[in-house]
């Protein structure tokens, strides 16, 4: 049964290098190690971490189109659920969805809506010839499968 949780997740973020893609748009991928504290309504908590992998894409004037990502959270036992992450059409507003996993992660479901809420980007060169490292406080809210 889904409950009620509310997320905070600390991000390191490796951004790839620029590939034009088409007559307006560049795709780069990123990397994402993240320290994940999951808060249910019950108050019990859960600390997982995150790792995934995606693509976004920028304009060629470096406006944010959209991206999505793929990968896992594993807890303290070493079980996984998979995620997905999608940024529609704002870089600070997303999608966490929980689509089962190992051990007590199997069967877990969920959709949890985030909201970016600080974001430290170095200074770079448009478009990105070498990769660049940012780091990000993510907050979020939604429903989601306890682990058994």
């Amino acid at each position: 049964m889904n409950e009620k949780v509310e997320l905070e997740i600390h991000s390191n973020v490796q951004w790839g290098i620029f590939a034009r893609t088409g007559d307006n748009r560049y795709d780069f991928p990123y990397e994402a190690r993240c320290s994940v504290k999951y808060t249910y309504d019950s108050g019990e908590v859960i600390n997982v971490i995150l790792t995934y992998c995606g693509i976004d894409a920028v304009t060629l004037d470096d406006n944010f189109i959209g991206g999505f990502g793929r990968g896992s959270q594993q807890d303290e036992d070493g079980d996984l659920a998979y995620v997905d992450i999608e940024w529609p059409s704002d870089d600070s507003k997303g999608q966490l969805t929980i689509n089962g996993g190992t051990g007590k992660w199997a069967g877990a479901t969920g959709v949890i809506y985030l909201d970016v809420q600080s974001r430290d980007c170095p200074d770079y060169e448009f478009p990105l010839k070498k990769p660049v490292k940012v780091t990000a406080i993510v907050h979020g809210s939604g429903q989601m499968t306890k682990p058994n």
